[in-house]
Formats: structure tokens, C-alpha cells, sequence
């Protein structure tokens, strides 16, 4: 028998189709504290439904030049700055014309 908590049980059905854990209930000893489920019904799950497949982050942009580095460290600041101080320097044309010059003077780190 596999015994699992009831929360990783859960955890565990919701990386497959929603009838998975409906027939993984069915053949399952439940209790308030352990879900023991037969290895033989596990695999034929298992086979019957694959894993859904997780759509993963996008990986953020690696900074191509010197302004790239610099605004990574910038922007977080500047949009700090207009929560508590109430400026507007999120999207502000200057930045991005410092930051397109920077990239120009030093294009790879």
C-alpha cells in the first residue's frame, strides 16, 4: 500500500485529469489521517491518465548591455518611489533613452 496524507494526496491527483482522483478515491482506504491506495490501481491510473503538462514561467530577458543592468536595479526603486512618494517614474521616456544610450556605449557584459 502507498499511504499518503490527505493534503498530499490532493496535491498529488491535481497533477492529472479530475476523473483521476475520482477513481483513485474508488479504490483508495481513506481515513481522516492517511489515503492508502494499492500500488496496481496507482499504475493503471496512472497509465490510463497522463500527467497534465505544467506550463513553466518564462525565464526574464538576460540583460544584453550596461543599461539592461542598470535598469534592473532602477526599476524596482523607481516603482518603490512612486507607491510612497507618488512620482511618476515607471515608463518615463528618459529612462529609456538612458537606458538605450548605456546599452550603445557598453552593448555586452
Amino acid at each position: 500500500m502507498i499511504t499518503l496524507t490527505p493534503a498530499r494526496f490532493t496535491d498529488f491527483c491535481a497533477r492529472f485529469d479530475p476523473a483521476f482522483e475520482l477513481e483513485a478515491r474508488r479504490c483508495a482506504t481513506i481515513t481522516p489521517t492517511a489515503v492508502e491506495i494499492p500500488p496496481a490501481c496507482l499504475a493503471a491510473l496512472q497509465a490510463k491518465y497522463p500527467p497534465i503538462p505544467r506550463a513553466h514561467p518564462a525565464a526574464p530577458p538576460k540583460p544584453r548591455g550596461l543599461g539592461d543592468v542598470v535598469a534592473l536595479f532602477a526599476e524596482p526603486i523607481a516603482r518603490a518611489s512612486d507607491a510612497v512618494l507618488g512620482t511618476h517614474l515607471v515608463g518615463c521616456n528618459a529612462c529609456a533613452e538612458r537606458r538605450a544610450a548605456l546599452n550603445k556605449l557598453v552593448p555586452k557584459l
